[in-house]
Order: C-alpha cells, then sequence, then structure tokens
C-alpha cells in the first residue's frame, strides 16, 4: 500500500502538469493569429475625425482629396454620388454617376450591371458631417471588391481644386 505523502506528491504533479498545459494552451490561443488580436485580419479599424469604426469583410476606406485624384487616374474606379438628383445636376465630381442614397434598392439590377465592369467604387456627398457616402459604400461593400468613401465630399473637392 503506498504511503500519504506519495497520493500527496501525485496529486501535486497531477496539479503542476494541469497548470502548464492551462498556460501552454492559453498561449497558444493568444498566438493564434485569428483569435489576437481581437480584430481579425478580415477587420480594419480605421480612424477618422473624431471616432474609430471597425470594418469587416470588403474593407470600406475613407480617402481624401489627393487619394482620390491618384484613384481616378491610374484606377477604373466608378465615382457615385450620392446627393439628390437636383445637386447632382448643379454641379459633381466629373465622371461621377448619380445614385442617390434614398433611391438604391438592394436587390438593384444597375448594382449588378456595374459590378460586373468596375471592382472599385468610390462614394461621396456633400461633406464631412453626411453619412450617406459611408453608408452607401456599406451597402455596395458586397458586390465590390475595393470601395472606398471620399470623407470630405463635394464641398472638399470644391476647394481643393
Amino acid at each position: 500500500m503506498e504511503k500519504p505523502d506519495s497520493f500527496l506528491n501525485m496529486i501535486v504533479q497531477m496539479i503542476i502538469i494541469f497548470l502548464v498545459s492551462i498556460l501552454f494552451a492559453g498561449g497558444y490561443f493568444l498566438c493564434n493569429h485569428s483569435t489576437f488580436p481581437l480584430i481579425t485580419e478580415n477587420q480594419q479599424v480605421r480612424r477618422m475625425a473624431d471616432s474609430i469604426l471597425v470594418l469587416s469583410g470588403n474593407q470600406v476606406r475613407a480617402i481624401n482629396y489627393k487619394q482620390l485624384k491618384r484613384l481616378m487616374k491610374f484606377n477604373d474606379c466608378l465615382l457615385i454620388d450620392v446627393r439628390s438628383a437636383t445637386d447632382y445636376n448643379t454641379d459633381h465630381i466629373p465622371g461621377a454617376i448619380n445614385i442617390p442614397a434614398s433611391d438604391l434598392e438592394p436587390n438593384d439590377g444597375l448594382i449588378e450591371e456595374l459590378s460586373l465592369k468596375y471592382d472599385c467604387i468610390v462614394t461621396y456627398c456633400d461633406n464631412q458631417n453626411c453619412m450617406e457616402s459611408l453608408s452607401m459604400a456599406y451597402k455596395l461593400q458586397i458586390f465590390f471588391s475595393e470601395i472606398y468613401y471620399y470623407a470630405g465630399g463635394w464641398h472638399d473637392y470644391q476647394q481643393s481644386r
């Protein structure tokens, strides 16, 4: 029959082995790139103005005037003005088409047709306080591989050119 001391030693060894196993498992869990950091590789954090956005899937990226000009020069991007038809007809960024944010239907055949021609879209509205271009970009992210919204909008474009 075993002595009580050896039984106690065996229990202590089992607890030590258990704690070391937990330590290794925790280390593996934290180092696994799909769980650490807490924002996965399919998500991205963007700091814009005074807010932080966590975006997932096809990433919606905010761009400024210089980035817009570069995209329009070197990429075949579709520029979408989400303002009202009246505002668009008054003036708009050259090359833009008008799809007012209020007119977009998720199953709209126009969007599917455009997604066959373009991989890249840029949405914009009036100014940095207008969130309709960001909202439109989110709605369209399932159709396009590159999605941008011009954060400064029409007013920034007028001032920057």
